[in-house]
């Protein structure tokens, strides 16, 4: 997830706590999630920065790895995922590369399904994506590194879509 926002325009502040402060909070709780439990892999848990800039802290992390970028199994990126967007209000939008793990979308419906039970839509891998989903948020740093990405969001373009009114109440 990415931990910046639009900052202060115009003498207003944007707080961004759906984009996204909800996310990092998503982050933060899956690492204490991961920390009680047995792991048979490695889990890096990262909360970048400069998405809002073009993806800058993501585009340097997956080009400078904490270790060999092989040794990268799937990057999981949570965007917005404090509140749902007008478009899509009730599911989580699950938007997936299967670069270099052409089996990555059947392996995670098999798990949501068998494991988490969460209202994943998929329509956005599956047919048009017209807001450029994938394009506007850190996995696509991942994905041209060819590693297998899936974006988790509740979708973009809500009324405080970058808006100084995105404050914690809207969650």
């Amino acid at each position: 997830a990415h931990l910046d926002h639009v900052g202060v325009r115009n003498d207003q502040v944007y707080n961004g706590a759906d984009d996204n402060a909800s996310g990092s909070a998503a982050v933060l709780e899956a690492a204490e999630a991961v920390s009680m439990a047995q792991v048979r892999r490695s889990v890096i848990f990262v909360l970048l920065t400069a998405e809002e800039k073009g993806l800058l802290g993501a585009f340097h992390f997956a080009d400078n790895p904490p270790g060999p970028a092989d040794d990268i199994v799937l990057n999981i990126n949570l965007d917005m995922v404090g509140r749902n967007s007008p478009e899509f209000p009730d599911a989580l939008l699950a938007l997936a590369s299967e670069e270099g793990r052409t089996d990555l979308v059947g392996l995670i419906r098999e798990v949501n399904e068998t494991q988490v039970g969460a209202t994943l839509d998929w329509r956005l891998i599956e047919g048009e994506d017209p807001h450029g989903h994938v394009q506007r948020s850190d996995q696509l740093a991942f994905m041209q590194k060819g590693i297998p990405a899936i974006l988790i969001t509740r979708g973009f373009m809500g009324p405080d879509y970058h808006e100084p009114s995105d404050d914690p109440e809207t969650i």
